[in-house]
């Protein structure tokens, strides 16, 4: 198992072994600053506001104990394909999700993400091959999406958990500030609405990036002056609205 984390422009890769996470020593050089990854099958996608690219990852050894300095002067630039540009009135973006077309026309390589940004969600899509080189490439908007139910503030991560999971519809997972809400992906509905335990002790605490697996999802929230917090519960079984 592996989990890649972001920092800006900076990608690291962490194994599970021996009932642990360990980060490798290598970390790579992204050709943009990331809000958000995710998968367009086996290849890892990176997200930003210079756009979208799909990345070719080389394996790292796990970490030997080198500092955070030592590891970053082993730093290498990672492959990536054409980068494919974002609608510039949704920039800059606080976070992106990639959705699973894999159930549109295999043919097209067609992609789609859900971007949040100050005035909300929206859906952008390419009916291009994420590989595709072609000049002027690039996603376009599709539809602003608002979340039915309640009035949701400024959104900063987000996770897809697909169909099946907690819900028979596949649920986007938003977080605000100190909110992290359930959203139906077909319904656009407010499915229920949860609050972390209490981090106001953290100077300008908030939620920073969502992730999960099959099971968890997991959220972190960052402050002034503190370390990362990492809270992790079993998705809840949602009824579809």
């Amino acid at each position: 198992d592996f989990c890649y984390a972001a920092a800006g422009a900076l990608l690291r890769t962490f194994s599970y072994e021996s009932g642990s996470w360990r980060a490798h020593d290598t970390m790579q050089i992204l050709p943009l600053d990331a809000v958000g990854l995710g998968f367009a099958g086996s290849d890892l996608v990176a997200v930003g506001d210079a756009g979208v690219c799909r990345l070719s990852l080389m394996g790292g050894a796990v970490s030997s104990g080198l500092g955070t300095l030592a590891a970053l002067s082993l730093a290498t630039y990672a492959s990536f394909d054409a980068v494919l540009s974002l609608p510039a009135q949704l920039l800059p973006l606080n976070s992106a999700t990639l959705l699973d077309v894999s159930t549109m026309d295999a043919t097209t390589g067609a992609s789609a993400i859900i971007v949040s940004h100050s005035t909300g969600l929206d859906l952008c899509v390419t009916a291009n091959n994420l590989t595709s080189s072609a000049a002027g490439d690039s996603y376009e908007q599709l539809v602003h999406l608002t979340p039915v139910g309640t009035v949701l503030g400024n959104v900063t991560s987000l996770f897809l958990c697909a169909s099946g999971v907690c819900a028979d519809d596949g649920v986007l997972w938003a977080a605000t500030t100190d909110v992290v809400a359930a959203i139906g992906l077909s319904s656009g509905q407010v499915l229920r609405t949860f609050r972390l335990p209490p981090i106001s002790w953290i100077e300008d605490g908030e939620i920073a990036a969502l992730t999960g697996n099959a099971t968890h999802l997991i959220a972190v929230a960052t402050g002034a002056n503190h370390e990362p917090l990492m809270f992790s519960a079993l998705f809840p079984v949602l009824s579809d609205a």
